[in-house]
């Protein structure tokens, strides 16, 4: 949703109310009319829900860093990358002693998705970097942009996150697809900094052979042995939601939770054909 045209009318698209936006961009994005009324495919009902299922507990869990907390309160044994230091605006900047930092760190954006910078001996931020970053990150609104209701009141911030050191490799992304409490596919991203490759499975680990906005990895990935942990940890999470998915990372031998998502790709995902998509939607009952 990032092309030319989008950039260029997107401070006058964010003044569209929210039906009207959500059905010239499913238009746009699929060629075809978005059925509110009565949605049959995924992308359909995730449209919907954005509208129509406004849970303070989804504000919560979409926020990068009070997710943690909530986690910590659910009786689950679950680690996540540590928030170190945690920024609201550019006073705090000004004032921070960047000392305090370790020579690697994630410097991230509570309230959106695709900000991500990484600091390192080789490349080390600065204040000059983090000020940059500050005010083009505090600027996204996935809301007004993309109509994603559980980020309209997160209190913006960006904030450094501990490193995970996969030596030098992006790690493997494992998303799981919740439908109320119930784990059903695992979505897993490879090397998505580069030549992003993507799988579904389903969660016994039977391969979809189909492409999902991204081309498969092939041969196809041995079942990992933690799959079993993964599911019985995402039925726990999830069970308050009729659709989450929960990202995981496989770090040192445990399961990092790394976000949860109420809307991949903004419900604008693509799928292969409209029956898949139909099929993926029949598990969301909303």
């Amino acid at each position: 949703m990032n092309s030319l045209s989008y950039k260029l009318f997107a401070p006058i698209f964010k003044l569209i109310p929210l039906k009207a936006k959500l059905r010239i961009l499913y238009l746009r994005r699929f060629g075809r009319l978005l059925n509110l009324n009565s949605p049959k495919s995924f992308n359909e009902k995730l449209q919907l829900y954005k509208i129509k299922h406004n849970d303070s507990l989804m504000t919560i869990c979409t926020d990068k860093v009070l997710v943690k907390d909530y986690l910590k309160t659910l009786d689950i044994d679950i680690s996540f990358p540590k928030t170190l230091f945690k920024f609201f605006n550019e006073s705090e900047i000004h004032r921070f002693d960047f000392n305090k930092l370790p020579d690697n760190y994630v410097l991230k954006a509570n309230h959106t998705s695709q900000t991500i910078l990484f600091s390192n001996k080789e490349k080390k931020l600065n204040k000059t970097d983090f000020l940059k970053a500050f005010r083009s990150w505090i600027k996204k609104d996935q809301y007004a942009s993309l109509g994603e209701w559980s980020y309209k009141d997160i209190e913006r911030c960006i904030f450094v996150e501990e490193f995970l050191d996969f030596k030098g490799k992006p790690p493997n992304d494992y998303k799981v697809f919740c439908f109320n409490g119930d784990p059903k596919y695992v979505q897993v991203d490879y090397d998505r900094f580069d030549k992003h490759k993507r799988n579904l499975y389903t969660n016994k680990w039977e391969f979809l052979n189909f492409e999902y906005s991204h081309p498969n990895l092939m041969p196809i990935e041995k079942k990992p042995k933690f799959l079993k942990e993964m599911l019985e940890i995402s039925k726990i999470i999830s069970t308050k939601f009729p659709f989450v998915r929960i990202d995981f990372y496989y770090y040192e031998n445990k399961l990092m939770v790394g976000e949860m998502t109420f809307y991949p790709g903004g419900g604008f995902e693509k799928f292969p054909n409209y029956d898949l998509d139909i099929k993926f939607g029949n598990n969301l009952r909303l």
